[in-house]
């Protein structure tokens, strides 16, 4: 089970640094594209609207005569009928409201995790605060005192229903130990570790300790003077009315997931942002309820 462990472990980590440059060049390109694709958009919102406009004037006809009676009334039993029995019945409710009403809450709690998580950026940017938790992270162990920096946050949209939605958000920001990380390795976790770090564009350094008969390194100790990768991750299901927070490498080792309802997510986003700065775990507390 141990072997298990670690070995999903690795894949999710692996999968973690295999996305990671490919969406930060994706994130830049989104942002130069952002300006063209509201254009367009606006072009074709008001295209579609002169469609409708010309389509709504060709279905417009002469006005049909209605049926009279002798006294040259028009005839009403058949509306008071319905009328009457509509007054009788219990109100019906509107599935339809009732599901755009759920997507609109669940979208301004999206909306509301945004614009928090937007200012919470700036102060880390600017302050560049020192974590009162250590973070743990794969082959370096826990890290005692870490400075969090270079954050930010994008959200990317879709259209449900007719409306704009936020689809998903994220959030990442980079941990730099207050003292070089050092860390021995083993077999094969040198080449492992090796290739992660590089593929993380992290800065490190290793001495070579041992070789086997064959001449193949079987120990060495790592030094890591740059800064490490961590990430939040924020999806919504209009459906199940949840929201899946996703922490890589965020104090804890790997990916963690929740699945919180959208009342407990509106409540929590200010208890994620302390469990960051290591203040307290009263997140993880509330999100395991």
């Amino acid at each position: 089970e141990e072997d298990k462990a670690r070995s999903q472990l690795l894949k999710d980590l692996d999968r973690f640094a295999e996305q990671y440059d490919r969406e930060e060049q994706a994130r830049i390109k989104a942002e130069q594209q952002a300006q063209l694709r509201k254009e367009y958009e606006m072009r074709r919102w008001a295209e579609e609207q002169a469609r409708k406009r010309e389509a709504f004037e060709r279905s417009l006809g002469p006005t049909p005569v209605a049926e009279l009676t002798n006294t040259g009334t028009m005839r009403r039993a058949a509306l008071d009928m319905l009328r009457k029995q509509a007054s009788v019945l219990p109100p019906q409710p509107d599935a339809k409201a009732e599901r755009d009403k759920r997507i609109a809450e669940l979208d301004q709690a999206m909306a509301a995790a945004f614009q928090y998580l937007l200012e919470l950026v700036r102060e880390l940017n600017e302050i560049r605060p020192t974590s009162e938790q250590p973070y743990e992270f794969i082959y370096l162990g826990k890290l005692p005192a870490v400075r969090l920096s270079e954050a930010f946050v994008d959200a990317r949209k879709r259209h449900l229903h007719g409306r704009e939605v936020h689809d998903h958000m994220f959030m990442r920001f980079r941990i730099t130990p207050s003292v070089p990380a050092k860390a021995k390795l083993l077999g094969e976790d040198i080449p492992r570790c090796e290739q992660y770090l590089k593929a993380m564009k992290i800065a490190f350094s290793h001495r070579v300790e041992a070789k086997n008969d064959f001449g193949k390194v079987s120990r060495a100790e790592f030094s890591v003077t740059g800064s490490l990768p961590c990430e939040i991750v924020l999806r919504p299901d209009y459906d199940a009315q949840l929201v899946q927070v996703e922490l890589t490498n965020v104090r804890r080792l790997g990916r963690v997931q929740y699945r919180l309802s959208t009342a407990v997510f509106s409540d929590v986003v200010d208890d994620l942002a302390r469990y960051m700065l290591g203040v307290d775990d009263d997140f993880e507390r509330l999100a395991r309820r």
